[in-house]
């Protein structure tokens, strides 16, 4: 036997023999709580959540484009647009169309159908944006930029920047409120921009030669356009950038070779809250392989990655080359493709989802009635994301005629899922079922047990951590997945969570005091036999990488939350959970608990432990909170002077931290301090 060996052994038996005997005198026999923690279970149906609305008719538009803003009567509301055009509707019109508007104001669940026969606008196709203040911004062919300040009731005419244009691609920069719009005349892709909410545009600024279609997106100053580029025989994805604002704009940048290339569609791109851009297109290899591919920037369009296959398909048709890709609230890109049955009788949409850090994506598709007009006709199918993170899909399904019909229209869902809940074993307290998102951090469901299943709809695709408390604090019972359109089926096993133990009695004095010598004198001893083995212990921990990077992070991040540590090593749950309890077990760190999270520091500094770091932003918004109950995720930007997704993020941190409380009513998020507050 090792010297090392045998010295570990002495030294684990005198603690085993110290502990031993401290047990005795301090720790009467009763009841406890199990050592084993409730248990999940869980199916998953698919296509079983289906919150299809058909927002329009038949034939009242070939190529819907959704989007969502404020509600110009209450900013702190989020409306919900489908904007296209209808020839037939376009009285007065001449050779021009009439401009429709479906609008929603309860969160997409209906849509009011206003078609604006007074305005009249050239092609089909259109890209809209909506303002902090509710204006709805129209770009269509010519390019024309229209504004709406009552919802989509009426417009105005607000610039005509050209009269050959046959498409325009809008972007709305968060960061600095200005618009940009681009649009090709001539075979060169123009760019113009607006600092006054579309009312003025600046004179358009040439970029890059390129076919008849583009797109464009900015953030933070900085403007990003995707087109297909003209190279030999192909038509291949490429950007152009510019980082003062649209004033210049770089050389073209492709982003893929086209070696093996048949044919790629033209790109989508869209811009994430932390200013990654991500460019989309659909390939056809020379084997026949169809495929959508993905292109990301980190450092604001100055590089770009390799192509990466987001999904395949055995007829990808090439998508419209505007809104198939969004961000959601929490950096995870969604991307809209479709595919059709060998006999063109039926198509099926796709939406695949990717993680935060883009480098996994999950599918989830449907069937719908394919479009009438010979193969290559398209779904026009199309995405936008809400303030609130929820991911709105459009497209359109027409016959050719204008009367109605069933299966045929124009259609909006969420690309979301359902959850539903049920608790069995010995239910013998108030039972409260917990979900909570592992990418957010956010509990989405908190449920009192009554006996009955119950169901969470709307959830955005992800895993939830599943959870129950019967007053003693919340027990994990397990992680499962919540997929697009799926219902996830659950039931949570409560058998072995047992009441918390009672308080023990006081032992005799006398016991204890012969106890806690004994056990003393045999622990100390057995503290200089281990010393030398603790030591190494603690060096051979440190010397695991993870364990070691964790140990330097929380070193130079004081008060990490434990999303932030394992976000920061990009760990999974389980093995952050794991390299931190041992850290901690071995005291090189300490970790306090306030609200629901848990906060982790170096040993040796306990001053760091008496208050939570706050950023100067977070203690605005609890000041501001504290004095305004109830006040919404927008109001609560408009007062700060920030951005209304900068807000929603750091509310969403305080209130996981218990330092706020959020309410939703309607579609509003109302903010209230956990303390009572003092206007009562």
């Amino acid at each position: 036997m090792q010297p090392g060996a045998r010295t570990r052994r002495s030294g684990g038996l005198l603690a085993a023999v110290a502990l031993a005997i401290l047990l005795a005198g301090l720790v009467p026999p009763g009841p406890v709580r199990a050592a084993s923690g409730p248990s999940l279970s869980y199916t998953v149906t698919p296509g079983a959540y289906n919150n299809t609305v058909q927002a329009g008719p038949n034939g009242m538009m070939a190529q819907p484009k959704i989007v969502t803003g404020p509600d110009p009567a209450d900013p702190s509301r989020e409306d919900v647009y489908v904007i296209g055009a209808n020839a037939s509707s376009a009285a007065g019109c001449g050779l021009d169309q009439a401009l429709i508007v479906l609008r929603s104001t309860d969160g997409g669940a209906s849509f009011a159908s206003r078609t604006t026969t007074t305005t009249c606008v050239p092609g089909t196709r259109f890209d809209a944006a909506v303002l902090v203040n509710g204006t709805l911004v129209v770009a269509a062919a010519g390019p024309e930029v229209l504004l709406s300040t009552d919802g989509g009731a009426t417009f105005r005419t607000a610039a005509i920047l050209g009269t050959l244009a046959p498409s325009a691609s809008l972007a709305l920069d968060p960061t600095t409120g200005h618009l940009y719009i681009a649009f090709p005349v001539a075979g060169v892709t123009e760019v113009s921009a607006s600092a006054d909410g579309g009312a003025t545009w600046s004179v358009p600024v040439p970029t890059v030669a390129s076919p008849v279609s583009s797109e464009i997106a900015a953030r933070g100053g900085v403007v990003v356009v995707a087109y297909p580029a003209s190279v030999g025989a192909l038509d291949l994805p490429a950007v152009v950038v510019s980082t003062d604002g649209g004033l210049s704009f770089s050389v073209q940048i492709l982003l893929t070779a086209g070696t093996n290339l048949f044919r790629t569609s033209a790109p989508s791109i869209a811009v994430s809250a932390t200013g990654v851009f991500a460019v989309v297109w659909s390939q056809e290899t020379t084997a026949y392989a169809n495929e959508s591919v993905l292109a990301v920037s980190r450092d604001h369009g100055t590089t770009w990655s390799s192509p990466v296959v987001v999904t395949t398909a055995t007829n990808l048709l090439t998508p419209p080359a505007s809104g198939t890709a969004t961000f959601d609230g929490e950096g995870r890109l969604f991307v809209a493709t479709h595919n059709y049955s060998a006999d063109f009788s039926e198509a099926f949409l796709t939406v695949t989802s990717s993680n935060a850090s883009l480098d996994a994506f999950t599918g989830a598709s449907f069937a719908v009635r394919f479009q009438s007009g010979g193969s290559n006709a398209t779904e026009a199918e199309n995405l936008a994301a809400d303030a609130s993170g929820r991911v709105f899909l459009a497209w359109a399904v027409n016959n050719g005629g204008t009367a109605p019909a069933p299966g045929y229209g124009v259609f909006v869902r969420t690309v979301t899922g359902a959850a539903e809940g049920s608790v069995q074993g010995n239910v013998t307290a108030s039972i409260r079922v917990i979900l909570r998102s592992e990418t957010s951090g956010q509990v989405v469901g908190n449920v009192a047990w009554t006996g009955t299943a119950f169901l969470l709809v709307e959830l955005p695709p992800d895993e939830y951590q599943v959870s129950v408390d019967n007053g003693t604090g919340p027990a994990p019972a397990g992680t499962m997945p919540v997929t697009a359109w799926d219902r996830t089926s659950f039931e949570v096993n409560v058998s072995s969570l047992g009441p918390p133990p009672p308080p023990p009695n006081p032992p005799p004095p006398g016991l204890l005091t012969g106890g806690l010598v004994t056990a003393a004198v045999v622990l100390g001893a057995a503290a200089l036999v281990s010393l030398h083995y603790t030591r190494l212990r603690r060096e051979s921990i440190l010397q695991r990488k993870v364990r070691l990077l964790l140990f330097e992070y929380i070193s130079d991040h004081p008060g990490s939350g434990y999303a932030a540590v394992r976000d920061a090593l990009g760990l999974q749950n389980g093995a952050a959970s794991y390299h931190l309890t041992v850290l901690e077990k071995q005291g090189l760190l300490h970790s306090e608990t306030k609200g629901r999270r848990r906060f982790y520091y170096v040993s040796g500094d306990p001053h760091l432990w008496r208050d939570l770091p706050l950023s100067e932003l977070q203690a605005s918004i609890l000041a501001t909170v504290r004095t305004a109950p109830g006040i919404g995720v927008r109001e609560l930007g408009r007062t700060l002077g920030k951005e209304a997704s900068s807000v929603g993020y750091n509310v969403k941190a305080l209130a996981r931290e218990g330092l706020l409380r959020t309410d939703r009513d309607g579609l509003r998020l109302r903010c209230y301090p956990e303390e009572p507050s003092s206007s009562g």
